[in-house]
């Protein structure tokens, strides 16, 4: 096998383009999204005469606004020299028809992205040159840099020369871009494609995971979140990380850090599996390579981008991320604006630009179309109509040898999130709400959730260290809150922590029983004293709550008791025996009381997360048995606090989290055998 180190790679730069080499031609560039505008203005600066082709909408006026003519896209495409930016999925949807057609005999069409190219998507007429001319930067970045004097590298090849002028073309197009400033490299199509979704799918997937996990790992451990914003990216560091990779390289490049970064990092990543990321890479690139990942993206796009729906609820929705680096903005510009000097989110105008074409490029996809909060929310009615043909592309790809329940599953999954409404935003200004476990996971999400929908929070636990730490975030953000020691199995203490609740804030509105311990071992290794911990906790330490809080709730006249069960308490799970049984306790209490308490005013609520992304398992017994789950259905607890403010502002009796949970619940009752074959495929032992 040849590796890259066989292979000659041509570099182009400025000096080798000749002079004049589009003079006397006119350059259509097709899209004026933000790619396409920036190639443009380039352009056009750098003497071509260009006019844009674009439909009727925002771009065009856009283009119109800053001096430029803009035709229909068949128009265009008459011009000597075509430049297509149009986004990845939609070129083959309009050249057949509209570009194709027009383009004249002895023209040149160039493409920034050889993904059309690469796999058979396209096929220009014989009678054009056809060139690959591909930014390796964002639109507004590049733009910059252009107007700095910089340039910025691009990936360019000749994929048919039938003029005898296309390498001139190549060149004239590059060097009116900019790109030949820095550098260009010679590349096909086929190559560039490759390149470029096999970096996003494995370098950028890895380094976005790393983020993700290194936050909620360190959070729950008690390390502020907006420290671990800054010390991930907000700082600049790892910035500079990148830069002196670009400078010095990759290995040389440690060399600046000190002797415990690089014994830290090197012992580390030895320790790593990289021969399971090795061989996932090797599959992601052959998917690639083959054409079936660009099969299941054209279909994705024709069946209206079901996935942008998952994309949507991360990008705009609620996250601990997305919240504290929210915080440490107001914070930094406060404290700059208090010693009279400019905010440092404002400080540097063109790094925070950068930071946001950034971010609509990877909304976008590619960079070449819009960012996807541009784009209209689909009618909920538009979507239920469009429900199973997106159903069915989930299924169709999904990867070799998944079992057919497991695409089930993904199936609803995605409908789940295609018929979800816009979020709802809560307001429980004023209420009270009691959390307890509040420490970390579900208890310290749903304890934020509250806080953000403008409750007054009570957070106990028996961690009062990451307590006051959380409860210090909250109060720097305007909320009230209080921390107090409870162990839930002591039933004088939760007597006295729910008195002084009320006592303090002059109402309890809102209970939240959240605080558990699991079990992961055979219950025949289960000592007897961890058996009556996990009864006391799960099971003693609800009733001990609510018995505490009913007198104060009746008082009032309402309330709401909401009991954290689980989908356990549905369906046993091998050797989680005794947490199950405590479950199924705890729905059984909640149907009672339910019952009990209805003309009391007072509300009660069960919810049925299912296997959460927390410390549960870290914390689990185990006594050096070490069973674990490996469901491949998790959520994160943001996820569940968000359902439990939904079940409490709905008045919901029990809410079963995810479509997998409420499956598994259904079928039960009517093919438990089928149930306990899946739920046994998910043990395992460590």
């Amino acid at each position: 096998m040849m590796n890259s180190a066989d292979k000659q790679v041509r570099v182009y730069r400025a000096a080798d383009s000749p002079k004049g080499v589009l003079d006397g031609e006119s350059v259509a560039v097709l899209g004026y999204g933000h790619l396409g505008r920036t190639a443009a203005l380039n352009l056009r600066d750098s003497g071509a005469k260009v006019r844009i082709g674009n439909r009727e909408d925002e771009y065009a006026r856009q283009a119109r606004a800053e001096g430029f003519e803009v035709v229909p896209i068949a128009a265009a495409a008459a011009d000597d020299v075509v430049f297509v930016l149009l986004p990845d999925e939609v070129i083959p949807a309009v050249f057949g028809g509209e570009i194709a057609p027009a383009l004249k005999p002895g023209s040149a069409i160039a493409f920034g992205s050889g993904y059309s190219l690469a796999f058979g998507l396209i096929h220009p007429p014989e009678a054009v040159d056809v060139l690959l001319v591909a930014p390796r930067m964002a639109g507004s970045s590049a733009r910059a840099r252009y107007v700095a004097g910089q340039g910025f590298w691009a990936c360019i090849g000749v994929e048919a020369d039938r003029s005898g002028r296309a390498q001139q073309r190549m060149l004239g197009l590059a060097a009116g871009l900019g790109v030949l400033r820095a550098g260009a490299i010679q590349m096909s199509a086929k190559m560039e494609a490759t390149l470029d979704l096999f970096v996003e799918q494995t370098f950028g997937a890895v380094l976005g995971t790393a983020i993700m996990t290194a936050f909620e790992v360190a959070r729950d451990d008690g390390i502020p979140a907006e420290a671990l914003v800054l010390e991930m990216y907000r700082s600049g560091e790892m910035e500079a990380v990148f830069q002196a990779f670009r400078e010095t390289g990759f290995f040389r490049s440690a060399e600046d850090h000190g002797p415990t970064a690089v014994f830290g990092g090197i012992t580390r990543t030895m320790a790593m599996d990289r021969g399971a990321m090795t061989e996932s890479f090797r599959e992601i690139l052959r998917d690639i390579k083959s054409g079936g990942f660009a099969q299941r993206f054209q279909e994705e796009a024709g069946n209206g981008y079901p996935m942008l729906e998952f994309a949507r609820a991360m990008m705009h929705g609620y996250s601990p991320i997305s919240t504290a680096e929210d915080r440490l903005r107001r914070l930094t510009s406060s404290n700059a604006g208090s010693s009279g000097g400019p905010s440092a989110e404002l400080s540097d105008p063109m790094a925070h630009q950068a930071s946001i074409e950034s971010t609509q490029r990877v909304a976008a996809g590619r960079g070449s179309s819009p960012s996807i909060s541009s784009e209209p929310r689909t009618p909920w009615a538009a979507r239920l109509i469009r429900a199973p043909g997106r159903a069915w592309t989930v299924w169709k790809h999904a990867p070799a040898g998944t079992p057919w329940k497991y695409k089930l599953v993904c199936a609803g999954v995605h409908l789940k999130a295609l018929l979800r409404l816009a979020p709802v935003k809560y307001d429980f200004g004023g209420r009270v709400v009691l959390v307890t476990g509040a420490a970390s996971g579900i208890g310290r999400a749903t304890a934020e959730a509250f806080a953000r929908a403008g409750a007054k929070v009570a957070l106990t636990s028996r961690d009062m260290k990451q307590l006051e730490a959380i409860a210090e975030q909250l109060r720097s953000t305007g909320v009230k809150v209080s921390t107090h020691h409870l162990d839930v199995t002591d039933r004088g203490e939760a007597f006295a922590v729910i008195d002084t609740v009320a006592k303090e804030f002059g109402r309890l509105d809102i209970l939240v029983n959240n605080a558990g311990i699991g079990q992961c071992l055979r219950l025949e290794d289960l000592q007897w004293e961890d058996t009556r911990k996990i009864v006391d906790t799960n099971l003693m330490g609800i009733i001990h709550c609510i018995q505490a809080a009913l007198p104060i709730m009746k008082q009032q006249g309402s309330g709401q008791i909401i009991n954290v069960s689980s989908t356990a308490g549905h369906k046993g799970i091998p050797f989680l025996s005794v947490y199950c049984a405590t479950k199924f306790a705890v729905r059984g209490l909640t149907e009672s009381l339910r019952m009990e308490l209805h003309k009391e005013g007072i509300e009660l609520i069960s919810v049925c997360p299912g296997t959460t992304d927390t410390n549960f398992f870290r914390r689990a017994i185990t006594n050096g048995k070490g069973w674990y789950l490996k469901s491949p259905w998790t959520h994160g607890p943001d996820g569940v606090a968000e359902r439990i403010l939904h079940a409490s502002a709905r008045h919901k009796r029990e809410v079963v989290l995810t479509p997998e949970g409420k499956m598994m619940v259904i079928i039960n009752k009517f093919a438990p055998r089928l149930i306990d074959f899946m739920t046994l495929k998910v043990a395992a032992k460590e």
